[in-house]
């Protein structure tokens, strides 16, 4: 079993067996409290945020970049992630963060807090090179938040609007999408779509029957070969 339908080509390929795709899922949302987002300074669906570990393949730095050219008055960047563990590269968002008074490093966010974050977050970014599988960005969806990604195959997967997606390190592009994300505020349609689309691939619920039927199938010869050998034996 793979979590992507791509990993599970690539290993089918690989291997020559037969291997099948179950994501992992998400935990149904509930509204975080609104406290959160003011002890941050920050104010209910006006600013844009990211959730990721602060290495190079995160791109948080693409993010920093766009959301700067873009013209966002009222609105602030949100990066939660851990910087001191970061290394060199957690220090280069740091120094970035800290020359502009917009954007919020909250450093790692999880529990009540994160869940404050998500639901009062005006939109989600996920700029990065690589993801396994990108459970930050169905957290937000979850949420009804829109989401942009970068178009590598692990963020596709997401099935969001074409138009969500931007080049990888396009940052004149992304600072487009938030410019317009900015000034028309939330689609609720959109935002319904997206809740409906993780119920209905990344329910925890139906992803555990998912796996079970897989253990079940798989174990089923083996069952069967045993019965009929201690039958047969004892005839």
């Amino acid at each position: 079993m793979c979590v992507t339908q791509a990993k599970s080509r690539r290993v089918r390929q690989k291997y020559g067996v037969e291997v099948i795709a179950i994501p992992s899922g998400v935990e149904h949302p509930t509204s975080g409290d609104p406290e959160v987002v003011r002890a941050f300074g920050l104010e209910h669906g006006k600013y844009i945020l990211n959730v990721a570990r602060m290495v190079p393949e995160k791109r948080q730095l693409d993010l920093i970049e766009a959301f700067e050219h873009a013209q966002a008055p009222g609105w602030k960047l949100v990066l939660v992630g851990e910087l001191r563990a970061a290394g060199g590269y957690g220090e280069q968002v740091r120094v970035r963060a800290e020359a502009n008074e917009n954007i919020v490093c909250t450093g790692f966010q999880t529990g009540d807090a994160l869940k404050g974050l998500l639901s009062n977050a005006g939109a989600f970014v996920l700029p990065s090179s690589h993801e396994g599988f990108p459970i930050a960005a169905l957290e937000a969806m979850s949420h009804g938040l829109r989401v942009f990604a970068s178009d590598i195959v692990a963020n596709r997967e997401l099935c969001l609007p074409a138009a969500r997606y931007f080049p990888l390190g396009d940052c004149e592009r992304l600072a487009w999408l938030l410019d317009d994300v900015m000034r028309t505020g939330p689609d609720r349609h959109e935002a319904q779509a997206a809740r409906r689309l993780v119920q209905e691939k990344y329910d925890w619920s139906k992803i555990a029957q998912a796996t079970l039927d897989v253990y079940r199938e798989t174990v089923r010869p083996r069952s069967d070969k045993r019965h009929t050998t201690a039958s047969g034996g004892g005839a």
